[in-house]
């Protein structure tokens, strides 16, 4: 019994998942033992045509049966079978076991799992007595308990699960907040869990009540839109069995800080014409200010504009404040990398923690079959299936309207394609800069069965609104289906059910849109700080307009800025007495740079990311708990840097609303992370760690140093005698040659006590003298 467990275990997760249910049979899996390394894999798959044409009357009948042959590491198959076929080969003699497949699920959202907090019984939601295996972060913070986030964005269904109040404790008294009410929106609607609601609406277009007639609002806190749910609920959402988009990921969804406080400020308003939720800068600086009066302890910012001088940004000027009460502010590195390039980072003030997207190690998967006997996998999470085995294949440049030119036509762009043609066919079209929801209601609209994406990078696919079955494929498998149709006067293909798997590798890499630096307004304040989860991450989602699925997968820096939100709430409970730039410190510092794979994370081109991608790298939860030292900074600490920008004693005063006046000798922004935009010869930076784990300790420095440049540290070592003790030292770097002149080069500088590392990234433009 155990071994028929662990082969069915591995042969599930080896399979790519083929349609069940369909007229010829579910499918099975066939087992024959291991392969014969002797014979050819193509002779292996050939013994497998015949072993289940013997079954089924013939090879020809056992080919189009057959999914996937199993050849290397073992040998085996896939393929639809009735019960009487399935029985009949479980009776052969060199058939080892023969059991019908299942799709495998994971937990949902499975970016806490792979952030390393565990738990399939979770307590919050189901009782202290279903805890099991959490992660010590969330025992020791309580899961983040009444910490009080919040969350500037397009508001909140209240009626999610995720936001259930059961089991939790009255409500903080230093809450000042207020549960306002309005269109579908009344005060029972607040509860333990979401603690406060408001909304802002003054100023928009033709008036508020004109504004929500023409764009389908509502003038409440209620979210339409369904981005403000999301990712409320990623932050700080409870848990909830058996959440799941229809049917893929279904396990225990959950937030990041279960047992935190949500209060939802509705800043972003739907725009009905390109689905988009604009949030004007005024609601966003009222909704800060209301936060910061209510008394949230967390700030999570999923939206950007342009970049501007801190003065002229209003999530620059208000997260300011925020720090100054000791507020923490989490803002998102935007989605502009593929069309605005490097540079394109957003919310860049060094007071805000910036997070850039990357990827889980989960992925969908979808089969497709080729009339000439080649299969490929490719990702695909769509809810539609086909009625049938085979369907004809065609390219979009083949099936086009001759109104449209070609280029169109490979795109299968909108009012490109030729409904007589496309009727019946599935269609490959190449990936354009559109979402592929577009191309895939294109093909929809002239008749097609359905849709093979070719050139996907893979990574930025949502599932929502792809309006056919589909499969995404690389540049490789697109240029073998496209010789393909051209080969045969008669191509077919089927595209056949999905699976979700874990611990696909490489993981993570980063998202083709995150944003990346240089810094724009300061490029000697390294930005992104750090990257999270922020590719198809499931989470609530509103049911307006009687939506049928309440959680959805959304992929952005918007998704994975609610998870260091998460992350920060748990660090405020179990580090309270930390200030917004220790917390910072704690997760730049301790992220990671490599994969499950063990090398350097890659950008989505397969190329080395950069600290101009991740800053820091990817976010470590527990390891942020126990950092062993931080670069800290307060009020004072920002004033000196805004001086050393230029700033007047006029605007610092406008900005801070104090009395501030600049110091004599403004020093170093004490950052945890090291940028300089225009190193000539040589410069000296200064910073200064504290020491937050260990009575009696001595951390020792080391240096990965970026190329042509020398880098060096005094002192070297650091002696500490108590906690709580900050030490300064010096960074030395020297142009060393010309190589690298006015090109970003990287590196590290790492303290160590031989318990803890700590990380500091560094870029530098070296430049002529």
């Amino acid at each position: 019994m155990a071994l028929s467990i662990c082969l069915y275990f591995l042969l599930s997760l080896s399979a790519i998942s083929i349609s069940q249910g369909r007229d010829q049979g579910d499918t099975h899996i066939v087992y024959l033992g291991n392969v014969d390394k002797s014979l050819h894999p193509d002779a292996v798959t050939s013994s497998h045509h015949a072993l289940l044409g013997d079954v089924l009357g013939s090879v020809k009948a056992a080919r189009e049966s057959i999914g996937f042959s199993y050849r290397h590491g073992f040998s085996g198959f896939s393929a639809r079978l009735t019960e009487e076929q399935a029985s009949k080969l479980s009776g052969l003699p060199n058939v080892l076991s023969v059991f019908r497949n299942e799709i495998h699920t994971v937990h949902t959202t499975n970016s806490w799992e792979f952030l390393g907090l565990y738990g399939s019984g979770e307590k919050s939601l189901f009782g202290a007595s279903e805890a099991t295996e959490s992660s010590w972060l969330w025992k020791k913070s309580k899961f983040g308990k009444d910490v009080i986030i919040g969350v500037l964005d397009s508001g909140v269904w209240p009626e999610s699960e995720s936001f259930s109040e059961h089991g939790m404790g009255p409500i903080p008294e230093r809450w000042k907040g207020a549960c306002e009410t309005g269109e579908q929106f009344n005060a029972s609607h607040c509860n333990k869990k979401l603690i406060g609601a408001r909304f802002f609406s003054h100023g928009l277009q033709d008036g508020p009540e004109a504004y929500a007639k023409a764009h389908q609002e509502v003038l409440s806190p209620r979210d339409v839109h369904g981005h403000g749910t999301h990712t409320a609920s990623t932050a700080g959402g409870r848990f909830v069995r058996n959440a799941n988009w229809l049917g893929y990921a279904k396990g225990t969804a959950k937030g990041g800080a279960p047992d935190s406080r949500l209060a939802i400020y509705k800043i972003c308003w739907r725009n009905i014409t390109d689905g988009s939720a604009r949030c004007p800068d005024s609601h966003v600086l009222s909704a800060f200010d209301m936060g910061i009066h209510d008394g949230v302890d967390i700030i999570s910012a999923s939206f950007g504009g342009p970049v501007r001088d801190y003065f002229l940004d209003s999530t620059s000027i208000r997260a300011f404040h925020a720090m100054q009460k000791g507020i923490v502010v989490i803002a998102s590195a935007g989605n502009e990398q593929q069309t605005e390039g490097p540079g394109s980072v957003k919310n860049v003030a060094p007071w805000v923690i910036t997070v850039g997207a990357s990827t889980l190690d989960r992925s969908y998967f979808g089969d497709l079959y080729l009339g000439n006997n080649k299969s490929f996998r490719g990702l695909s999470m769509t809810e539609q299936r086909l009625k049938k085995r085979w369907y004809h294949l065609a390219a979009g440049a083949d099936v086009g309207l001759p109104t449209s030119n070609f280029s169109a036509r490979q795109l299968c762009m909108s009012q490109s394609l030729d409904p007589k043609k496309v009727r019946g066919k599935i269609v490959a079209c190449l990936r354009g800069p559109m979402h592929p929801g577009f191309q895939s209601l294109e093909v929809s609209r002239a008749g097609g069965a359905g849709i093979i994406i070719c050139n996907s990078t893979q990574v930025d696919q949502n599932p929502r609104n792809e309006f056919l079955p589909s499969v995404h494929v690389d540049e490789e498998v697109g240029q073998a289906i496209f010789s393909y149709v051209k080969s045969t006067r008669n191509p077919v293909a089927d595209i056949q059910h999905q699976i979700s798997l874990r611990n696909q590798k490489p993981a993570p890499f980063m998202a083709p849109t995150s944003s990346s630096g240089p810094n724009f307004i300061d490029p000697d304040i390294l930005k992104p700080d750090i990257t999270a989860p922020g590719v198809k991450i499931l989470a609530a989602y509103t049911q307006f307009n009687n939506s049928e699925v309440p959680y959805q997968f959304s992929s952005g820096t918007s998704m994975s800025c609610p998870h260091v939100t998460g992350i920060v709430a748990l660090l405020k409970s179990y580090r309270p007495a930390w200030s917004p730039a220790a917390i910072k410190s704690a997760i730049v510092t301790t992220g990671y740079a490599f994969d499950n794979l063990g090398e350097p994370i890659k950008n989505s081109s397969r190329a080395p990311a950069s600290p101009f991608d991740f800053g820091g790298g990817h976010v470590n939860p527990n390891a942020a708990a126990h950092p062993g030292l931080v670069y800290d900074a307060d009020e004072q600490d920002y004033i000196g840097y805004l001086c050393g920008l230029g700033y007047n004693q006029t605007e610092l005063q406008i900005l801070t609303q104090t009395s501030a006046k600049c110091p004599d000798n403004p020093t170093d922004l004490n950052y945890p992370s090291i940028a300089i935009s225009d190193l000539r010869r040589s410069k000296v930076v200064q910073r200064r760690v504290t020491n937050v784990d260990d009575d009696v300790t001595n951390y020792t420095a080391s240096i990965e140093a970026p190329e042509s440049v020398s880098v060096s540290v005094h002192p070297p070592v650091l002696q500490f005698k108590h906690k709580g003790e900050p030490k300064t030292f010096q960074v030395i770097f020297r142009v060393e040659d010309d190589s690298n002149i006015d090109k970003a080069v990287f590196g590290k500088l790492i303290w160590s006590n031989g318990k803890y590392t700590v990380t500091s990234p560094i870029a530098v433009y070296p430049s002529r003298s």
